[in-house]
């Protein structure tokens, strides 16, 4: 890259709008992975915009995927906006290796709602093309109590998408319980359909009164 980080910063920048009006090379690619490591924010936060203006249109190579699930642990709060974005974009088309699944677990609790709202929207994204490993379904269950209306719709979305792939654990269910009275219609419209699909073909309700029986002893 070049040393000057104005230059790198423009460069940076200059492709975001190459990567939204055609097919973008995958030497372009893997300077843009590259740029999600850059010393300079701007740099970083213009790489995942251009990555998530591909991820729009067309599929991005696994490695694209794994570069920004590692780049969810940025510093600035504004790169990792962009990030989640771009993952979101990108599962709608590709399947989420389970290491960037993990990533965007972790995701779910950062101090950013955004990148939050976005991490949830990818992970039930995911959850229409894989099964969701067990510990993804933890802690969508814990977003299920998030400050932010969508964030708490998109993890019972998710949960609900996990539950039709195949059974999720009691524990699961038990949240999505506790939040069928949510105080946003969408979210409870949400919760209703997910306790649905985990109802198709489980005894859910003795496998909830089971658990509710136990905790009380």
């Amino acid at each position: 890259g070049d040393p000057q980080k104005g230059v790198r910063r423009n460069a940076a920048g200059a492709l975001v709008a190459v990567a939204r009006s055609s097919e973008v090379p995958k030497r372009v690619l893997d300077s843009l992975r590259a740029a999600l490591r850059d010393g300079c924010r701007k740099v970083r936060y213009n790489a995942a915009l251009a990555i998530g203006a591909v991820a729009s249109s067309s599929e991005v190579p696994e490695e694209i995927i794994c570069a920004l699930a590692d780049a969810l642990q940025d510093g600035v709060g504004d790169v990792r906006i962009n990030v989640a974005k771009a993952l979101a974009k990108a599962a709608r088309r590709h399947e989420i290796p389970r290491t960037s699944i993990d990533a965007l677990r972790a995701a779910l609790k950062d101090c950013e709602s955004d990148v939050r709202r976005n991490a949830a929207r990818a992970l039930a994204r995911a959850a229409r093309r894989a099964r969701l490993p067990e510990e993804a379904t933890y802690v969508l269950a814990e977003a299920l109590q998030d400050s932010e209306r969508e964030v708490r719709r998109l993890a019972a979305v998710a949960i609900g998408l996990a539950a039709g792939a195949g059974e999720v654990p009691t524990a699961v269910l038990v949240a999505l319980g506790g939040v069928v009275d949510d105080p946003e219609e969408e979210v409870r419209d949400a919760v209703l359909e997910a306790i649905g699909k985990a109802a198709q073909g489980n005894d859910i309700q003795a496998r909830v009164l089971q658990a509710l029986d136990e905790h009380q002893r």
